[in-house]
């Protein structure tokens, strides 16, 4: 007999949605593109980084984490 665990589902307490808005004219060009990922990816890495940061003051945030979309 096996007992399959069931995961806990994360509770969402808040979300975040954020935009880049540009010219349309910039809309299939390669290299304004390419700048655009950089930027969300750094925003996602230093946000992660926040957090770790923000959980050594605040030990509740530990088990805290982030998911982007």
């Amino acid at each position: 007999m096996t007992s399959k665990r069931k995961a806990k589902r994360p509770i969402t307490f808040d979300s975040l949605h954020i935009e880049v808005l540009g010219p349309r004219e910039l809309n299939r060009d390669r290299v304004a593109n390419g700048y655009v990922r950089d930027f969300l990816r750094t925003i996602q890495h230093e946000t992660r980084q926040l957090l770790r940061e923000c959980a050594k003051i605040s030990p509740e945030l530990k088990g805290f984490r982030l998911r982007f979309r």
